[in-house]
This record gives structure tokens, sequence and C-alpha cells, in this order.
């Protein structure tokens, strides 16, 4: 925290430097149309709008108003969202508690095609979680395997696993990737060997 607050002084100093006087700070809650306070996960996409994962919904801010999203309407019990991503080639994934969505841009609606967009790269198990890499490659994982999609040379990786259903966690950093597991042990994703590294308990 006190590393956060330093970068954000360091950062108005610099602005201030640059002769920029005057910031403005917008709050966006439940009053402005926040689905929910509680925002799990944000997001910037390749056309600049802000998309936020609450408990209660998805919501896409243009800069001026929020529009609401919800995947009820597609047999899910609630609109608690877990995360939302976004890969390289624009695609939107939404995680809930229960299942994952896509955001389908031509009908601007959550679209329930996630297993035959994932088909369509190679990937026909069903996931457990989905992250993406600094280069917005792809990473899920099943019960089984390991997958990672990258999409500059259209190359599918996988890495068979033992871990079925004890997965916590997975977590995509620069170009590398990390698994939790329920017993608190974290392994780290050796692309290159096509093998999983134990790092810790």
């Amino acid at each position: 925290m006190k590393n956060l607050i330093l970068l954000l002084l360091i950062g108005l100093i610099q602005l201030h430097a640059f002769g920029i006087n005057q910031l403005m700070f917008h709050k966006i809650d439940v009053r402005s149309g926040l689905s929910d306070n509680y925002v799990k996960s944000i997001i910037r996409d390749k056309y600049g709008f802000m998309w936020m994962a609450t408990s209660n919904g998805i919501d896409r801010y243009d800069g001026y108003q929020l529009k609401k999203y919800t995947v009820t309407q597609l047999g899910s019990y609630n609109n608690d969202t877990n995360y939302i991503i976004e890969d390289a080639e624009g695609t939107i994934w939404v995680r809930t508690i229960q299942k994952l969505y896509t955001y389908d841009r031509c009908l601007d609606k959550i679209a329930d095609d996630a297993t035959q967009k994932l088909s369509a790269l190679g990937i026909k198990e069903p996931i457990k979680e989905i992250m993406t890499d600094d280069a917005q490659n792809l990473w899920t994982i099943s019960t089984k395997y390991l997958y990672r999609y990258d999409f500059k040379k259209q190359e599918l990786t996988t890495i068979p696993h033992q871990f079925g259903d004890n997965i916590l966690s997975l977590t995509a950093r620069g170009s590398q990737a990390y698994i939790l597991t329920n017993d608190g042990r974290f392994y780290q994703v050796d692309i290159l060997q096509h093998c999983l590294n134990y790092v810790s308990q």
C-alpha cells in the first residue's frame, strides 16, 4: 500500500512538472449507475472502454455513462462476476462463479458461447480458470491440462497435470503463469519444458 501511495505521489509530481496543474477525478459508484460498489476486476479494452466485474453484474464505462450487462438471462442464478479479461484477438471473457461467458460485440450483449470459442482454439475440455498474460495470450486450466494459446503464433501448448479439482487459482504475469492449489502449493509453469515447477507451500 505504501508503494502504491509513493508511486501515485511521484506521478502527480511529474504531471505538475510538465505543467498539468489540475487533475480531474470522477467517483463512480452505485449512485452513478454502477451495478455494485464491490468491484472485483477492472480492464480497459482495445477500444478504450473500461469494464468492471462486480458482485451484481458487469459494467462498461465510456467516460460519460455506464452500461450494465447481466448473465441471469443465460441461466445463471445471479449476476456475481469473479473477473473479466480480454485476449489478443479482442475477445472479452467473463468468469462468474458458475460459468464462463464472452461478450458479443455485434449484438452488444453477454453470450453463452465460451465453449465454442475455446473449442475453435483447440481447447476441448471444460475449464476451471482462464487468464491472459502481458501479451494477452490465453491461459486456461482444466482438471487434467493447462493450456496456453499464443495468438501471434496461432499455437496451442498443452501441459498435463495431476491436480484434478485441487486447483484454487491460475494467474499470469509477464509471459509466465502460476498455479495455486487448495493445499497451499504454488507452481510456476515452464512453457519451454512443458512442465510445472513447484515453488513453495
